[in-house]
């Protein structure tokens, strides 16, 4: 499938094309109900290089802060047009919320750095801005998550993106959803390099939230 970010629209709401009729859909049933959801700022449905990660973490999806609209809509020099990048994969830095640039001036960038901190201080920042990745279950913002009744098409890349990285013998760390993920992608039931964290509310890399002998594992995919 090709990738079907690069297409989003340059002005809001910032919906992927394939996408806009199953979101009109969903909306027109329950509009009320979803206002939860934020198409005003750029998707965010994956960070990092699927070519050079070696370690794939799986979230749910994007939060939203009220910083977002400011730091995107010119607020932070230089942070709409590398989310933009992102969507191709072409960030200068390819887990793009960790770029200097960016770690503490937005706030993906400062909610990043406080759960991948232990993984640089064992690796470093910029190994883990080149080996690791994200990928998010939905790709846009939201201020809490619920599934939506409708699968999007924009998902099936996802998922797609899912089988390339265990193609590749990535380590792959679900940090939220694992029955979402599994039930899109039955390969990762019995995929040997899963690794889950013991907490699913802070879903921070470190020693302590997860099993025993896995972080130094990440540290060393990282620092290949």
């Amino acid at each position: 499938m090709e990738n079907p970010w690069p297409d989003a629209p340059t002005e809001a709401p910032f919906i992927a094309p394939c996408d806009r009729q199953t979101i009109d859909l969903v909306l027109a049933a329950d509009p009320e109900g979803r206002s939860e959801l934020h198409f005003e700022v750029l998707p965010e449905p994956y960070a990092g290089d699927p070519q050079r990660a070696g370690v794939v973490l799986l979230s749910l999806n994007p939060g939203w802060g009220n910083t977002e609209p400011l730091e995107q809509g010119g607020g932070v020099d230089d942070w709409n047009d590398e989310l933009r990048r992102n969507l191709s994969f072409k960030a200068t830095t390819p887990f793009v919320h960790i770029d200097p640039r960016f770690r503490a001036t937005t706030g993906g960038g400062r909610w990043w750095s406080k759960r991948l901190r232990r993984l640089a201080e064992a690796t470093s920042w910029e190994q883990v801005g080149e080996r690791l990745m994200v990928l998010e279950f939905f790709g846009y913002h939201s201020h809490t998550w619920r599934s939506l009744p409708l699968p999007l098409p924009s998902q099936a890349f996802t998922f797609q993106l899912v089988r390339e990285t265990m193609d590749r013998g990535c380590l792959i760390v679900v940090t939220r959803g694992l029955g979402q993920w599994v039930w899109n992608v039955p390969e990762l039931y019995t995929y040997e390099r899963v690794i889950r964290l013991n907490s699913q509310r802070w879903v921070g890399l470190s020693p302590g939230n997860m099993p025993e002998g896995d972080f130094d594992g990440i540290r060393q995919a990282v620092a290949q």
